[in-house]
C-alpha cells in the first residue's frame, strides 16, 4: 500500500521470489509510507477499491497489535474493506516488543527459515542490515 518506486519494485519482486509458479499480481498504492494515519480517508478508498476489484478466499495481514504506524492502520482497515472473507491476521515480531497473543504458531523447518531469511535480504535491498 506505501512506498517509493524502489521499495514498490522490491515488493514485487519479492512476491514473485516467495511464490514461484503462482498465478500472482502485485498492486500498490500511492499512500505515503510511515505515515499512513494522516491519509486515512485516501487509505480508506483505496482499501474500498481494492475490496470492490478483488474477491479473495482468505486476507492475510497485520495484526491489530502491531505498533508500527503502517502496518498497525492496515490491520485496522483490512477486516471492514474485506468483512466477508477469511481475514486471518500475522504477528512480525520486532525488537520494540509489540508481539501479541498469538493462537497458533507455524514452524518453520531450519532450511526454510534460511531461505526465508534470504530472500528477504535479497528481495529488501532497501531495508538492508546497519
Amino acid at each position: 500500500m506505501t512506498g517509493s518506486p524502489e521499495r514498490q519494485r522490491e515488493a514485487r519482486a519479492a512476491a514473485r521470489a516467495f511464490t514461484p509458479g503462482a498465478d500472482l499480481s502485485v498492486d500498490t498504492h500511492d499512500l505515503p509510507d510511515g505515515r499512513l494515519p494522516a491519509a486515512m480517508a485516501r487509505s480508506r478508498r483505496s482499501w474500498k477499491r481494492l475490496a470492490r476489484s478483488e474477491q479473495p478466499d482468505i486476507v492475510l495481514a497485520p495484526s491489530v497489535t502491531d505498533a508500527t504506524r503502517t502496518t498497525g492502520t492496515v490491520a485496522e482497515l483490512v477486516p471492514t474493506a474485506f468483512r466477508d472473507q477469511l481475514y486471518l491476521a500475522y504477528e512480525i515480531p520486532k525488537w520494540d516488543g509489540d508481539l501479541g497473543r498469538p493462537n497458533a504458531y507455524l514452524p518453520l523447518t531450519d532450511e526454510v527459515a534460511r531461505r526465508k531469511v534470504e530472500l528477504l535480504d535479497k528481495c529488501y535491498p532497501s531495508q538492508g542490515r546497519p
